[in-house]
């Protein structure tokens, strides 16, 4: 259970929190440092030591993201020109098939389990995965 320091150390940690502006690697290491200022026989070493990991661990984190998201924005990010082709062939194939089957298509193209979709169909999800397949194989063919 935490004490009366550790309640105090961590309101000082609470309130250098609130006057930061900015949402960085340090306001990580922070809220890492209140947490452990809460946790049982936490000393202000283990404490100051648990804000620069988490700090550190932040920095790391954000030089991931930089690297790693930026470079799949820019690969992945369609001109507008491509937009505006696909919602048209997207149209073209929505006319071809019944709106049942298009709304399951939206449906596993939206990321919904084969599971929960099959108990909505009132089928089984491997005849939901051959109808889909067969549906892709429509479209293409067309």
């Amino acid at each position: 259970m935490a004490t009366d320091n550790d309640w105090a150390e961590y309101a000082r940690i609470q309130h250098e929190i609130d006057i930061r502006t900015t949402l960085d690697d340090q306001a990580w290491g922070l809220e890492a440092a209140a947490e452990a200022a809460l946790k049982q026989h936490s000393s202000q070493d283990d404490i100051e030591r648990t804000r620069q990991t988490a700090s550190r661990r932040e920095r790391y984190q954000a030089v991931l993201r930089r690297t790693r998201l930026a470079s799949a924005v820019i690969a992945d990010s369609p001109s507008p020109e491509a937009m505006v082709d696909a919602r048209g062939k997207l149209r073209v194939a929505e006319g071809r098939i019944d709106l049942s089957d298009w709304r399951l298509l939206l449906s596993v193209a939206g990321g919904e389990a084969y599971t929960d979709l099959a108990r909505v169909h009132g089928c089984s999800a491997g005849a939901l995965r051959v109808r889909v397949v067969r549906l892709r194989r429509e479209l293409l063919a067309a």
